[in-house]
């Protein structure tokens, strides 16, 4: 196996989410989505493959969402999982900022002077 991972620790992902998460205004039921990338036997290798699955999450995501990729040569065929948070990566740190060091009249005065 192979992991890699974006703007989070393969081996504490799920907390990282968590957290991520529990700073989402809105999370809806859809928290995250799974990718597969499947590869004929013989067509790569696992180094290959995983840098072709980090390069399509890189390519996907655009660095805006957390993800793990994971590749697999366990099954006859290698591939990989992918599996990404469907909050963007910024809002935890964006919602985090304007809680903590604004005031809500302040925040909108600096949002508006900023999104115009």
């Amino acid at each position: 196996i192979l992991v890699s991972s974006f703007a989070c620790s393969p081996e504490t992902a799920d907390l990282e989410f968590g957290f991520t998460l529990s700073h989402c205004i809105e999370k809806g039921n859809n928290l995250a989505f799974h990718l597969m990338q499947s590869f004929k036997p013989g067509e790569t290798d696992a180094v290959t493959a995983h840098k072709i699955g980090k390069d399509l999450a890189d390519s996907l995501l655009n660095g805006n969402y957390e993800y793990v990729l994971g590749t697999h040569i366990d099954k006859g065929h290698i591939h990989n999982h992918i599996i990404f948070l469907k909050h963007l990566f910024a809002e935890k740190y964006f919602k985090s900022f304007t809680e903590y060091f604004f005031s809500s009249s302040e925040f909108n005065l600096r949002n508006q002077f900023f999104n115009q």
